[in-house]
């Protein structure tokens, strides 16, 4: 005859009630259990230790009007980036007496949960559920699905032809099912960003957040959001002054009616119209170094100030027309072309286009595993980021640099070009070393 089982272990469990009927509302008690750990056996107590209360619409019954909307726009905004929102610190905020009545009020009407907590031997409101963000837009913004549907099929279509390998990237957002819960000012930047990236252009943010988001600061309320979403918008060609091209060391320009030799001027700005109106480059004979970032670019002047053999260009980011330009030409005279920018997915992308519209003749410098594992300083690679180093490994396993993206997904980590200036030292031997042996 088997044992009789003691239950001596015991773990605590949350156990949820049936769902009730109660006014406007359907709501269920949230208790703890103890249950035996061997066995799974409730221990028995005299009093049910009641935790929570959930309650939630049954029926829209209720009449939404411009307070409940109001109200409706603000958890929205707070629920952006999850599904439960903290009612005290979101009453603290609003103010007013009736807030806690009012969010009653539209939970009555729409998509939420109110969890309920026991507190000073009451229940109060502790937490906000967002169950469905599309209908809570719908109560804020009547339309609003309707409209950003019609958005979305047009930045889909916009950006459907598009090969810049970042605009391919940004296509990619567009085209996966939670594209359709952005907002749709945020759509409509991704599909310009994209069209920008592919014509070469640069322009100022504030010009760009008019011209597609109709006003000079919309462009300021959703920025955090785009880059988290694509990176920083300095590199895809948002820029403060707009479409310019710098540089420095050796080289002769014939531009229109004027001579310019780099070697009399520490560097040189020039815009990319004037670039384009370009009849005759002479490059030196240490060819171009085209640098991503404006202090390893200064860095590099300051070094190789004295050297005039070598061309140093400065990207910005993904070039714009008028680097395309000189690129275009330095490669139809058969220069040595080097490309030195950020080892991450984005610099990679940099460097690879360069590499494909100068028909192979660029090649990347400082960009290899080999750097990776010197640098002393990395920064952590986010979880967007690495999912997006993933799908592009899994989409061009064999392209240029893809041994430095398993390297950085490896690590988890990526370099800024200022990290390296550092060992300021090993970077221009290692340039050095690359511009001499062409």
């Amino acid at each position: 005859m088997s044992e009789m089982h003691h239950c001596t272990r015991f773990q605590t469990i949350r156990r949820e009630g049936s769902w009730r009927q109660s006014g406007l509302f359907r709501e269920r008690e949230i208790e703890t259990v103890f249950v035996c750990k061997d066995c799974g056996r409730e221990r028995s107590r005299r009093f049910r230790k009641l935790v929570a209360i959930e309650k939630e619409a049954s029926t829209s019954t209720v009449v939404v009007g411009p307070v409940l909307r109001r109200l409706a726009r603000n958890l929205a905004s707070a629920s952006r980036n999850g599904t439960d929102i903290r009612a005290e610190g979101l009453i603290r905020r609003l103010g007013g007496i009736r807030t806690e009545e009012d969010i009653e009020r539209l939970a009555a009407a729409g998509p939420l949960r109110l969890i309920y907590r026991r507190s000073s031997g009451g229940l109060r409101l502790h937490t906000i559920r967002v169950l469905e963000h599309g209908a809570l837009d719908e109560i804020a913004r009547p339309g609003v699905q309707a409209r950003r549907a019609r958005v979305l099929a047009e930045a889909r279509n916009n950006v459907r032809s598009l090969v810049n390998p970042e605009a391919i990237s940004i296509r990619e957002i567009l085209g996966t099912e939670g594209a359709a819960r952005l907002d749709e000012r945020v759509v409509k930047a991704l599909a310009s960003l994209a069209q920008l990236l592919e014509s070469g252009d640069a322009t100022p943010a504030k010009a760009f957040s008019a011209q597609v988001l109709g006003s000079s600061k919309a462009l300021s309320a959703i920025r955090q959001r785009l880059e988290r979403l694509v990176g920083p918008l300095q590199r895809l060609g948002i820029r403060d002054w707009g479409g310019m091209v710098i540089m420095g060391g050796a080289g002769l320009r014939h531009l229109g009616n004027v001579d310019i030799r780099l070697g009399s001027l520490r560097c040189v700005g020039i815009s990319s119209d004037d670039i384009l109106e370009l009849h005759e480059l002479s490059v030196p004979p240490g060819g171009v170094l085209v640098i991503e970032n404006l202090t390893p670019f200064q860095a590099c002047l300051e070094h190789f100030g004295c050297n005039d053999s070598v061309l140093f260009l400065w990207s910005g980011g993904f070039p714009n027309r008028g680097v395309k330009k000189l690129l275009e030409e330095a490669a139809h005279r058969k220069a040595s072309i080097r490309v030195w920018c950020d080892l991450d997915l984005c610099g990679i992308r940099i460097a690879r286009l360069i590499h494909e519209m100068t028909g192979g003749i660029a090649t990347p410098v400082l960009m290899d595993p080999a750097t990776l594992e010197e640098s002393a300083t990395v920064c952590p690679l986010s979880v967007e980021n690495i999912a997006r180093v993933r799908h592009d490994l899994e989409q061009r396993p064999g392209a240029l640099l893809a041994d430095s993206l398993r390297a950085i997904l490896g690590k988890k980590a990526w370099i800024e070009q200022e990290a390296l200036l550092h060992n300021a030292g090993h970077v221009f031997a290692k340039l050095t070393e690359s511009l001499t042996n062409p």
